[in-house]
């Protein structure tokens, strides 16, 4: 007989409710807690998220880094964040 926890199902996939993650990414980008520094840009983040969240379609394939991007942009707006590389939003 094993002993210890037994394991629970195994979660592999965001496939819905991303912005919440976005989100939270993106406050901590903006905010410096994450080891690069947010005048890299959000494409920067973008990628980071593309490689290292299971962001997926309901088809069960990846969402594009461009995606990923434009909600950060978008999530930003709606958030009023301060652009960290001084320019003004269009």
């Amino acid at each position: 007989m094993k002993r210890g926890p037994k394991t629970g199902a195994t979660i592999t996939r965001i496939i819905d409710r991303r912005d919440i993650i976005e989100k939270a990414y993106l406050e901590l980008y903006i905010t410096n807690c994450l080891d690069v520094s947010p005048e890299n840009g959000l494409t920067t983040l973008a990628r980071f998220l593309y490689k290292n969240e299971k962001f997926l379609k309901n088809n069960g394939k990846q969402i594009a880094v461009n995606t990923i991007r434009q909600e950060l942009t978008d999530i930003a707006k709606e958030c009023d964040f301060k652009n960290p590389r001084g320019k003004k939003r269009k």
